[in-house]
């Protein structure tokens, strides 16, 4: 075999990979390596194995994936885990970099990419044998330069050689019905819980809808014909002017509380006719349907009582990739609101009652879509209880886990960063919010608790700005039906604040930007608090009083944070009071 260096993108991803999979014992890091992310293959995606070894890479987005890692051996081996990975250059080498939960913290393993051919890739892990053990790191940086300054830490002898395609371990078995009292926690920067349901079409164990209906050109079943390392759920409606429906073949998802996501991707057929999920249903004719079309738009509809309507209409999104690209749908549903998301990225949130728990899959006439990947997960409660024991603090949070399903992605095709980073301060987690978008645009993400009251309640979080420009917004919004109708908390790096309104999209300034002596400048931290009333809202900054808007009038209870353009804020200790 060939031992050509990796390119960049495909060096990231292989490395990553390997680490996973390994039967070695690599060093596992409380550290991430630095070094600058570079995109991996995408010919690098699915099934790979060493020997009784099996990974499977899923996409994320460009520059990060999740892995299913299983050595087959839950005695003696690591049996299945899963975590995500990112690939970064560092001093003309390649690393995969993977990361995993252990016991609620971070852990990092770290690759160096040798080569990959198209049916093997080959890596050497950071050995833990080569680290030494009175070796203390006190931060990424110091220990990324001992990984750049020790190339003996790689042993070469300890090389690790991947094949293409799923293992022949006789003792595999799928385990998409695996929910019993071991269930597993999987995270992403999507979604986290415990998985309740998952498939990937391996097998048929799950007993999946199968039928060559070839009077209506209907063909629906698990398919090896174009990747046998790599089945799907074929699914071809050939029927006019008409949606075909498949149930999941689990029939414990609860009430709410629950996420389900799936990959899929067109193949054939028109490319303006929906296809996706159904859920929270109490039979077909009560449910909802998020679906999704080949030229880029998605709409969110329901049934009830066997009447169709439409509860968003269909709306472009750059978020979907079109064509014959793969696209991966996510509903997170809870008591009184689902939230959607498109390929890791959060759309919408819709105030929405389950009818019930009936979930499925739907494709409209004279199309064929590759169903893969399916997750059903138990989101836990939507409104976590505090942290604090205090009665007048409603929901706290310090950033230091990820319990409340923040949401969180590396978005890399508008550059956009949203995730609790570790990074500068292990030892204090915060919120990176990183906004990319250029000519003045906004970025905003909600708060994760519903139960905000009408009134007498406040907000308050710490905002540190990090890097980019320092004349642009970036604060608190609040008061929100959604993000159209909604007030606005903005403070600049280079210290004035300013309070303004949405009213059907149109934008209105209740108070100007004002230069305040309270706001420190540069990078250093700033307490921003709103103290909502029935028809007044009061400012404070640091804990000083700024400003009060009289003639409040809210629109709803929602909230979130919100980036201006070309900048990033680091966002800690949010607390939401009742006064």
């Amino acid at each position: 075999m060939n031992t050509h260096q990796f390119k960049p993108k495909l060096a990231i991803l292989l490395a990553l990979f390997v680490m996973v999979i390994c039967t070695g014992c690599p060093y596992e890091s409380k550290f991430p390596l630095d070094g600058t992310k570079v995109k991996y293959d995408k010919n690098l995606l699915g099934n790979w194995h060493q020997d009784q070894t099996d990974l499977k890479i899923i996409r994320v987005d460009d520059y990060r994936f999740t892995y299913v890692f299983d050595d087959h051996d839950e005695e003696n081996g690591a049996g299945e885990e899963t975590g995500t990975g990112y690939a970064v250059t560092n001093n003309g080498s390649t690393y995969l970099v993977a990361e995993r939960d252990q016991d609620g913290n971070k852990i990092f393993a770290i690759y160096k990419v040798l080569s990959i051919e198209s049916e093997n890739l080959v890596v050497i892990p950071l050995d833990e044998d080569n680290v030494p053990a009175t070796k203390q790191f006190k931060s990424s940086q110091d220990f990324t330069s001992f990984v750049i300054n020790n190339s003996s830490a790689f042993a070469y002898s300890d090389k690790s050689e991947f094949e293409k395609g799923a293992s022949s371990f006789a003792g595999y078995k799928t385990k998409s019905t695996n929910h019993d009292n071991t269930s597993q926690t999987y995270s992403t920067n999507n979604s986290s819980g415990t998985i309740l349901f998952k498939e990937d079409f391996q097998t048929s164990d799950n007993n999946w809808y199968s039928n060559y209906d070839f009077k209506d050109s209907n063909y629906i079943y698990i398919s090896t014909l174009d990747n046998p390392n790599n089945h799907y759920y074929l699914f071809r409606n050939r029927k006019i002017n008409s949606g075909f429906m498949v149930p999941f073949p689990f029939k414990s998802i609860p009430t709410s509380n629950y996420s389900i996501e799936i990959s899929a991707k067109h193949f054939d057929g028109t490319e303006d006719n929906a296809y996706g999920i159904k859920f929270a249903g109490s039979g077909w004719n009560n449910c909802y349907n998020f679906s999704i079309s080949a030229n880029g738009y998605y709409r969110i509809s329901k049934k009830q009582d066997g009447v169709f309507s439409t509860i968003v209409p269909w709306t472009t999104s750059t978020v979907i990739n079109t064509g014959t690209a793969t696209n991966k749908l996510e509903v997170r549903v809870f008591s009184s609101y689902t939230e959607f998301y498109i390929n890791g990225q959060y759309l919408r949130k819709l105030d929405l009652t389950p009818f019930g728990s009936t979930a499925g899959l739907e494709v409209y006439d004279n199309e064929t879509i590759y169903f893969d990947d399916l997750y059903i997960r138990s989101l836990g409660k939507s409104a976590p209880v505090s942290y604090s024991t205090t009665s007048d603090i409603l929901f706290e949070v310090d950033f230091q886990n990820s319990y409340n399903n923040w949401y969180s992605n590396y978005n890399f095709k508008d550059s956009n960063y949203i995730y609790i980073s570790t990074l500068d301060n292990p030892e204090n987690h915060y919120y990176l919010f990183r906004n990319r978008k250029k000519g003045g645009a906004n970025f905003i993400v909600p708060i994760p608790y519903n139960q905000i009251p009408n009134a007498n309640y406040s907000i308050e979080i710490s905002a540190k700005h990090f890097d980019g420009e320092d004349q642009y917004g970036y604060g608190i919004k609040f008061g929100a039906s959604d993000w159209n109708n909604s007030y606005s908390l903005n403070i600049t790096d280079n210290g004035y604040y300013r309070l303004s309104i949405l009213d059907k999209g149109q934008y209105k300034e209740l108070i100007s930007w004002t230069k305040s002596s309270a706001l420190n400048q540069g990078s250093n931290s700033n307490k921003l608090q709103v103290r909502v009333y029935n028809d007044y809202v009061d400012v404070y900054i640091n804990d000083q009083y700024a400003t009060r808007v009289n003639n409040f009038k809210r629109y709803g209870n929602y909230a979130g944070l919100e980036v201006y353009n070309d900048q990033t804020i680091y966002f800690d200790d949010l607390v939401i009071r009742r006064l």
